[in-house]
């Protein structure tokens, strides 16, 4: 005879309900574990941050209360990643265990939109160029691909055929269609970059190198298809079924999922460095601007030195304190685990 739900299993399900129906693992963690008072609050840093972590006890009774609820199916465990800025900041503070660390991402890590938004209206003027990393459709179809290239190399090259087969039929249409001769000769140039002509290499994104085309063209596949859909009314039958093949064969490799990680990962590439190891820590710019932004609050932090107010220390940089380099980590490019 099995045995019924225990109380905290009880409280995962009635927790899960109030919150929606689906929630984040972890923060359905924080949410019981505040409702138990079962974080152990230690020195005060300022105002509601202070020193703490959720109690090892209430971690592990939550984790197997979880999993036998995941076991019997009563709750469903959903592995996600999050691929937009503004969820990210609402779901990443989290994924810790610390309280600090917790209040420090609810309160400095709506300060990344900040920045960026700044930068891009002109009100915040960077002092290096770390701020202005920005990257177009262009760079973000190029990364798609290089990290394609990287995860399943078997796949990629099945692209490149793919392409080659589309370009056949493609360099046909351009060849009997005068008036749109130009941007189906784009869109194959575009194609030949992307897929064909590739042997040189260049820096890229964080200290990654990507292999580049001798051949290159600014505008992006996707505008280029976009360009040349607007067109579709006045389009032959074999233009329109060659539109509808290369339409399907960018969704399959440019899709939007991919696309958005790839604008997600640019925007904290903004304000962050990230290692091939899975580390992550604020730039110096961003630093600065929190700073600048939240003097009090990064003051207050054990560790914190400004530099000495003499002659001696004019230029010296500020000494930050440890705690601002583990408010970001790698995980926060990680899958998010949701439970319903």
């Amino acid at each position: 005879m099995s045995r019924g739900l225990g109380t905290l299993q009880s409280t995962i399900l009635e927790r899960i309900s109030d919150l929606g129906g689906k929630v984040l693992q972890n923060q359905l963690l924080w949410t019981l574990a505040q409702e138990n008072v079962s974080i152990k609050i230690g020195k005060n840093i300022y105002e509601d941050v202070a020193e703490g972590t959720i109690t090892d006890s209430f971690k592990n009774n939550f984790g197997r209360a979880l999993n036998k609820l995941i076991q019997r199916r009563t709750i469903h465990l959903s592995p996600l990643r999050i691929n937009d800025l503004d969820s990210l900041l609402q779901f990443y503070p989290y994924k810790t265990f610390r309280y600090e660390i917790f209040m420090l991402r609810k309160r400095l890590l709506p300060l990344v939109k900040t920045f960026i938004t700044s930068i891009d209206e002109g009100t915040y003027h960077p002092t290096s160029n770390e701020g202005y990393k920005k990257f177009g459709t262009t760079n973000n179809e190029r990364f798609v691909l290089d990290n394609l290239n990287r995860s399943s190399t078997e796949y990629y090259e099945q692209c490149k055929e793919r392409w080659s087969e589309l370009e056949s039929e493609l360099l046909g249409v351009a060849l009997n269609n005068s008036n749109r001769r130009n941007l189906w000769v784009r869109l194959m140039v575009k194609g030949r970059e992307l897929f064909i002509e590739k042997y040189k290499r260049r820096p890229y994104y964080s200290g990654y190198s990507v292999e580049v085309s001798p051949i290159t063209y600014s505008m992006s596949a996707s505008k280029l298809l976009e360009d040349l859909s607007s067109c579709s009314v006045n389009m032959s039958q074999p233009e329109l079924s060659l539109l509808a093949k290369i339409g399907a064969f960018k969704q399959d490799v440019f899709s939007d999922t991919h696309i958005d990680r790839a604008v997600l990962k640019t925007q904290l590439y903004r304000v962050a460095h990230f290692s091939r190891k899975g580390s992550a820590r604020f730039n110096d710019e961003f630093k600065r601007f929190i700073f600048l932004t939240c003097t009090d609050l990064v003051r207050s932090l054990p560790g914190h030195q400004d530099p000495p107010n003499t002659l001696y220390g004019r230029g010296k940089p500020i000494q930050y304190s440890p705690l601002i380099d583990k408010i970001i980590d790698g995980r926060i490019l990680a899958e998010f685990r949701f439970v319903s």
